[in-house]
């Protein structure tokens, strides 16, 4: 009876492996509700480390932006989305260079936080501390600082349109269920 219950904790253990697993290697932007309860964390404010870290990512990013292109990153505004764009198109960011995928995944956060009225928390898991983004209370969560470099690490092609677009779509649905009495949100505009 003994060994039975091990090998079922066993199986359960690596069933929850196995689930985290899968969600990081598919770039999954936030973890569907099943999940959430195969899964222990805490959400919280960011901390005064967290607030220093994303700093100097922003400012790692603007450096960047104005090295290669000549153009500041500015706020949280959707003219900043296209500089993300150029910035991954053009090759100015090796694909070993996490530091400088994850330092535009917070600017790419930035502007999805402003513009689509969400909040920067951290999350707390068997994952990881990671900083994150949500809207008021609810899930779904967003993890933008990764959204970048994952897709660059896998040798895939990043859209940012796509990746705020997705986000947009989750947070609008998430609006229209709880009412949300905000003005609409400015959509940015897709280039050719």
């Amino acid at each position: 009876m003994l060994v039975q219950m091990q090998a079922s904790n066993s199986a359960l253990h690596m069933g929850r492996t196995l689930v985290l697993i899968l969600l990081v290697a598919f770039g999954a932007t936030s973890l569907p509700h099943v999940s959430q309860a195969q899964i222990h964390r805490t959400l919280e404010s960011l901390g005064p480390s967290d607030l220093m870290k994303s700093e100097r990512q922003r400012k790692r990013a603007n450096e960047l932006a104005l090295r290669s292109l000549g153009s500041p990153l500015r706020g949280g505004g959707l003219r900043n989305l296209e500089i993300l764009q150029r910035l991954i198109n053009g090759d100015f960011i090796s694909k070993d260079d996490v530091m400088d995928q994850q330092s535009l995944g917070v600017v790419l956060g930035d502007v999805m936080a402003q513009n689509l009225h969400l909040t920067w928390i951290v999350v707390d898991d068997e994952i990881g501390h990671s900083r994150a983004l949500r809207w008021r209370d609810t899930q779904p969560i967003f993890f933008p600082v990764t959204m970048i470099s994952k897709r660059m690490v896998a040798g895939e092609k990043v859209d940012i349109q796509a990746l705020y677009q997705g986000v947009s779509d989750q947070v609008e649905a998430l609006e229209a269920s709880y009412g949300s009495t905000r003005k609409p949100r400015k959509k940015p505009k897709r280039e050719p």
